[in-house]
């Protein structure tokens, strides 16, 4: 019992820094296309004036 708890543990810190990475990943992508969405729709409104 004791030695699956331990395995459990230990493959939960080995997948963590996995998912903060993917994650932030994610938060930088989303961040990214808002600033060229943004970009590109300010660019259009000064076309038009």
């Amino acid at each position: 019992m004791n030695n699956r708890l331990e395995a459990i543990k230990a493959a939960f810190w080995a997948v963590s820094p996995l998912n903060l990475l993917i994650g932030s990943i994610v938060v930088m992508v989303t961040m990214e296309k808002s600033v060229v969405d943004k970009t590109r729709e300010l660019g259009v409104l000064k076309a038009v004036g």
